[in-house]
């Protein structure tokens, strides 16, 4: 863990292991939502595909993008004590469409992202920077 003070106000940034660790409970809580939606759909007999890839793709691109903006973080987060926040006022969170920018990044830079979370003092991968966010411990 991190520290860095600015204004006088003491910001604690978490290790990459515990931000990988959150990612993996989201991806587990992912994949329970996808198998049980998977196991409804299949109750409800034949679903046309584009149906089907449009539940799951609207899940993947949702989940957190909402909860980042509304709630500071996903369930993992959450569980590992991890807020976003702005980089701008580490009081708010990031606006939903900088969390859709965020997690776009995220997904396309991959693993890539995450190299630069131990090069800057504040932790911030280039998802974080490209979004304007820091990712805090509470």
């Amino acid at each position: 863990m991190d520290t860095l003070s600015s204004s006088s106000v003491k910001m604690f940034y978490p290790s990459l292991v515990k931000r990988l660790q959150a990612m993996m409970v989201d991806f587990l809580i992912l994949l329970s939502l996808f198998s049980l939606i998977s196991l409804m759909i299949g109750e409800i007999g034949e679903v046309a595909p584009w149906v089907r890839a449009s539940i799951f793709l609207g899940i993947i691109c949702l989940y957190e993008p909402l909860l980042v903006a509304f709630t500071g973080g996903t369930l993992g987060h959450k569980l590992f004590h991890i807020r976003i926040v702005s980089a701008d006022d580490s009081q708010r969170n990031i606006s939903f469409i900088k969390a859709v920018i965020r997690i776009l990044i995220k997904s396309a830079l991959g693993w890539i992202s995450f190299l630069t979370v131990t090069a800057n003092a504040q932790k911030q991968a280039i998802h974080d920077m490209a979004s304007g966010s820091l990712v805090i411990i509470r």
